[in-house]
């Protein structure tokens, strides 16, 4: 175990499957969209692919116990194609759905949906309501694009 690391760079660069045993949790997980991200097969739990949109055997591989994850991981060493074809799949769904690319086509809609967002009490939002000013102020700015 080599604890705290000032980068997990030469440690994914070097491994030919990530293991995430995750046992809870909500929403995405950095170490699977890390590892995915960086183009290795991954074998993690259920919790581990919420709210990436992977599918189990496709774009990952999911255990949900020891025996489990020590058979899908020996699985993946023995067999380069789905090695291959997992992180290809795997780097796939975090380019289509988390990249700048992706999330910048996402943002005007967003930000439309802020700035739009009616409010209810004045006083209880007033935050929300600086923060849907700072966004338009910043998005004409930076961007060009007007809000009506």
């Amino acid at each position: 175990v080599a604890g705290r690391v000032p980068s997990t760079a030469p440690y994914l660069t070097s491994a030919w499957v990530s293991i995430a045993p995750l046992r809870f949790g909500a929403g995405m997980k950095g170490k699977v969209g890390e590892a995915l991200a960086a183009e290795i097969p991954v074998v993690t739990t259920p919790f581990g692919i919420q709210g990436y949109g992977l599918v189990d055997g496709e774009s990952v591989m999911v255990a949900t116990d020891a025996a489990g994850f020590a058979d899908q991981v020996v699985r993946l060493l023995g067999d380069r194609s789905l090695r291959l074809r997992l992180a290809a799949a795997g780097l796939a769904v975090v380019g289509s759905h988390f990249s700048r690319q992706a999330i910048s086509r996402r943002i005007p809609a967003l930000v439309s949906a802020v700035a739009t967002a009616p409010l209810r009490q004045r006083t209880r939002f007033s935050r929300l309501a600086c923060w849907r000013r700072d966004a338009r102020d910043w998005w004409s700015r930076h961007v060009g694009w007007r809000f009506r």
